[in-house]
């Protein structure tokens, strides 16, 4: 997803809801984020993803109706209808001194105890270190904006699950998704949930199982 497109998504979650976006790049999004779009007869967009299917009607003025980006943002955010166990999901985990970054898009394992981190369903993305310095509160705002970029890079139909450990200000993903409700609150609404886990123990595999589960509860 290119700046133009980020554009585009931006605006159909916009609050209030846009009045000003126009079909034409409303059909084009679908087309960078969907499984499946069709044109259909009698103008109409048939877009599929994660196994719901939705169709939307071409406006006669080219705006899209309020009706059709609830719809579509209905759409993006519906948890996959085909496997409750299909994972469509980045990860987060992060203390205060790194974090790292998977994506989780496959299916999870019949078994917890047979997870071994060559499961193919985990993929490490990037992993950010936070920059020691005298002033803790800047260090971690910095800190943050570099996961936060690391996020805002990957595609932004999968939702996201941050986990952390520890309780209180010691929690530092819970103190990263408050910094991220004041700071970017739009792309927050993202995140599926929050879920404590001994980082410090746990490999890639045990990090994703955790996820699934913050994810499905």
């Amino acid at each position: 997803m290119d700046s133009h497109d980020r554009k585009i998504y931006d605006k159909l979650f916009a609050h209030p809801i846009a009045t000003d976006l126009e079909w034409k790049d409303f059909t084009h999004i679908f087309e960078v984020i969907a499984t499946d779009v069709q044109n259909e007869s009698g103008d109409r967009l048939s877009v599929s993803m994660n196994g719901h299917r939705e169709v939307f009607r071409r406006p006669h003025d080219g705006r899209v109706s309020a009706e059709d980006i609830e719809n579509a943002r209905k759409l993006i955010n519906a948890k996959p209808a085909d496997d409750p166990r299909q994972a469509q999901l980045l990860v987060v985990a992060l203390d205060a001194d790194h974090a790292k970054v998977l994506d989780l898009v496959g299916r999870a394992p019949e078994v917890e105890k047979n997870v071994t981190d060559s499961d193919p369903w985990a993929r490490r993305l990037r992993t950010v270190e936070k920059k020691t310095g005298k002033d803790l509160d800047n260090d971690l705002d910095e800190y943050f904006g570099h996961v936060y970029d690391a996020l805002a890079a990957e595609p932004q139909t999968l939702r996201i699950v941050v986990l952390g450990h520890g309780k209180g200000t010691s929690n530092v993903a819970e103190r990263f998704v408050e910094w991220l409700d004041k700071k970017h609150s739009q792309f927050a609404q993202r995140i599926a949930g929050i879920g404590d886990v001994d980082l410090s123990a746990a490999n890639d595999s045990e990090l994703a199982i955790a996820a699934v589960k913050v994810a499905q509860a």
